[in-house]
């Protein structure tokens, strides 16, 4: 579609956000995106004294806010330039606290997701944008102001067709796109105290159904943060499923869709929201998506628990970056096995064959010897480094290398086939090996380039990839907490997040945001420097200059550490950032 053709204030309308709840007033209950977003006096209001808007003060972030600030007066030269009025939009982005919500529907029934020949792909929609009423501002006196400036582009002589909408007793302008034929757009206008526009492919009976208000969207606890999203997806999946099953009706399909989509888990989806909030100093993230119960495929990889992981009690004590969660690695195996066996006919062997090939060349049992070991619990450490030496080999060293640690159920079995898989491809001659808090950590490099340690002990799988110093020392920091036999004690940022971790939380993560940003800056620096002829070394150097400021505010301010929070449930996964 082609917005050109609209006025300048109404785009402006789009750089805004939605919260109360008749925001939703518009929505419809099918609606397949809801987008919420508060306004910029919202969100200065709502996050005034979060770390966001600390950061947001610091001294090294003015230049990039005089920017905006720069594209702002541009923005308003413009529309003066236009004819509009200038000063009512500068009042509105000073003042108007309230919210933008935008929906678009989907007529999933009429939609061909797999076309056929030249047949036209395209299906009904409906998009709704409406500026919800608040006692900050006067939204009436922008509407008269964007209808002043349409009619003024609608007197020229190359203006788009234009026809008038009867809705009960009210009265809607409506403009034709002319980038999609057949597509209308109304103008800006006052319905029930919201700013209100609505486009279509079957736009007045669009408007119609979203003024009498029935079937309305019906909007979560959530959906009253500065920023809320909402994606349905079951529409998507029943259209798809109906397409594949016209493939399979007319023999066009090498397999059974169905049974793939199940492998994936795709089919138990539901639906995805994003909200976004400030609570007292904080400012929380959250995300979940909404699922079956059943058939999650590749997904139940993440199990459906809310024990809390037991690697927790290894935590290194120095560790700055790092992520515990719970981990099924059977549900991959058994993924890869579906898959397998489902394109068949497309492989050179079967499954079987596969597995029978592998255990006679490792001379182990992928499942059996290995994976049925795993205790369904890991441990991911990612320290950066911004003091490591970048050379042409590791561009990248200066950011971090893994540690990940695994929880096993029989370490003794692990360690003894593990050790059979190694003698026999004769990677066991190679390494070398020292002792370190009663356990063997071994050295050796995969594929000839992949430097590695891994240590196997009673209950633990230690593995540290890379040749940097970090994930070494977080291999033997891992050791350490092991034998000292008392669970680290967090930082007192971190236990802070931690008291107001939500209920049923079955993993967690630290993050230290400007150790990661500092060692990007470095990296970035340094390529900028060894391309100083080409064009784009300055813009490298730029960016890795701004996060290195970036990253030095973070630690003035106190404000470098964030945690974040996994749950699995029945009905959902979910994922909760604050900071």
């Amino acid at each position: 579609m082609t917005l050109a053709r609209y006025p300048l204030p109404f785009l402006a309308l789009l750089a805004l956000a939605p919260a109360q709840d008749p925001a939703f007033r518009f929505v419809p209950k099918d609606a397949a995106l809801v987008v919420r977003m508060g306004a910029p006096a919202r969100w200065k209001k709502d996050f005034a004294d979060t770390a966001l808007a600390k950061l947001m003060a610091a001294p090294a972030l003015q230049p990039m806010m005089a920017q905006v600030g720069e594209a702002m007066t541009a923005m308003m030269t413009e529309a003066r330039g236009s004819g509009f009025d200038a000063d009512e939009l500068e009042r509105m982005v000073a003042d108007y606290q309230g919210d933008l919500v935008m929906s678009i529907a989907f007529d999933w029934k009429k939609a061909d997701l797999v076309t056929i020949g030249d047949e036209d792909p395209s299906m009904p929609f409906a998009i709704t944008i409406a500026a919800t009423p608040h006692p900050s501002y006067d939204l009436a006196a922008l509407a008269k102001a964007i209808d002043a400036s349409t009619q003024k582009m609608l007197d020229e002589p190359d203006a788009p067709p234009s026809k008038e909408l009867a809705i009960g007793e009210l009265r809607l302008r409506a403009v034709a796109d002319t980038g999609e034929a057949g597509m209308w757009g109304t103008v800006p206008a006052m319905v029930d105290g919201h700013l209100v526009m609505f486009f279509g492919s079957d736009v007045e009976a669009h408007a119609t159904k979203a003024i009498e208000g029935k079937d309305r969207f019906e909007a979560p606890e959530a959906a009253g943060a500065p920023m809320f999203v909402h994606g349905d997806v079951r529409g998507f999946v029943g259209a798809l499923e109906s397409s594949v099953a016209e493939l399979e009706e007319m023999g066009a399909a090498p397999f059974d869709f169905g049974e793939l989509l199940d492998t994936i888990g795709l089919r138990a989806m539901d639906s995805m929201r994003m909200a976004v909030g400030a609570e007292g100093k904080h400012l929380v993230a959250n995300l979940e998506m909404g699922l079956r119960g059943d058939k999650r495929g590749a997904m139940a990889m993440l199990p459906q628990t809310t024990a809390q992981p037991k690697l927790l009690r290894v935590l290194p004590a120095s560790a700055s970056n790092w992520t515990v969660s719970p981990l099924d690695l059977g549900v991959l195996y058994a993924t890869a096995e579906q898959f397998v066996t489902l394109m068949e006919a497309e492989m050179p062997m079967s499954w079987a064959d596969m597995m029978t090939a592998m255990a006679d060349e490792l001379k182990v049992r992928l499942k059996e010897d290995l994976l049925d070991h795993l205790g369904g619990e890991v441990l991911l450490l990612n320290d950066a480094d911004p003091e490591a030496e970048l050379d042409d080999d590791s561009p990248l060293a200066a950011v971090g290398d893994m540690c990940m640690v695994f929880s096993l159920r029989d370490g003794a079995a692990f360690g003894k086939s593990v050790e059979t898989m190694l003698r026999a491809r004769g990677l066991h001659a190679a390494r070398k090996t020292e002792e370190y808090q009663g356990a063997k950590i071994h050295r050796m490099t995969l594929l000839a380039t992949i430097p590695l340690e891994y240590a196997i002990t009673d209950d633990l799988l230690l593995l540290a990839i890379g040749d940097g110093e970090r994930s070494r020392a977080s291999l033997r920091g891992v050791l350490d907490a092991k034998a000292s036999g008392t669970p680290t004690e967090l930082p007192a940022e971190a236990k802070a997040h931690m008291a107001a971790a939500p209920a049923g939380w079955c993993g967690v993560g630290m993050t230290r945001p400007a150790e990661t940003m500092a060692g990007l800056a470095k990296a970035m620096s340094e390529a900028a420097a060894a391309i100083a002829s080409r064009t784009d070394a300055g813009q490298l150097g730029m960016i890795g200059s701004v996060l290195e400021a970036v990253a030095g505010e973070m630690k003035r301010l106190g404000i470098d550490t964030w945690m974040a929070f996994v749950y699995s449930g029945p009905q959902s996964i979910g994922y909760r950032l604050r900071w």
